[in-house]
């Protein structure tokens, strides 16, 4: 998709590591009428001459229970969920599912700042980590396909939207 493995998320981009441009991330415009549609309508990561490369959802709390992704023609790539177990040191475990078959796991740092993606047969997808500039430099094995660029992508971008709720108030 991008040609690249490793990747810079910023805020409005996705960028490879000497800076190119790659997409443009486009959130939900505010408004009265998004207020209560801006997660079902998700955000959009778009190339740069405009073709919709997929669509995430917008997470809208303090911390990430779920979130689906799905390619430009609405078909559905995954969805991560947040596991209910306990965790003493506080860091999240996700589930990654495709079609109702669990397709990897995703295990993010105690801070909300690292998260590392592993697929079901236990090889390592990738991994992204939380910059010192607010941007997620993220790393995907390479061989792996499209999607789990998009997951670890996604799973950073839904990383750092819920930090700016955490921190915002």
């Amino acid at each position: 998709m991008f040609g690249t493995t490793r990747l810079v998320v910023g805020e409005k981009a996705i960028t490879d590591d000497e800076g190119v441009r790659l997409a443009e991330i486009r959130r939900p415009e505010a408004s009265l009428r998004r207020l209560l549609t801006s997660a079902r309508d998700g955000l959009r990561i778009v190339a740069p001459d405009e073709t919709l490369l997929w669509r995430m959802e917008l997470p809208d709390g303090p911390e990430l229970k779920s979130l689906w992704v799905e390619d430009a023609a609405g078909a559905r790539i995954g969805d991560v969920r947040r596991r209910r177990r306990w965790n003493p040191l506080g860091a999240a475990r996700y589930d990654i599912v495709r079609d109702g078959t669990a397709i990897g796991t995703a295990a993010c740092g105690s801070l909300g700042d690292s998260v590392a993606v592993t697929t079901a047969s236990g090889d390592e997808a990738g991994t992204a980590r939380r910059q010192s500039d607010g941007a997620w430099f993220a790393e995907v094995r390479p061989g792996l396909g499209d999607e789990w660029t998009v997951l670890l992508v996604a799973l950073a971008i839904g990383l750092e939207e819920v930090r700016a709720v955490q921190f915002s108030g």
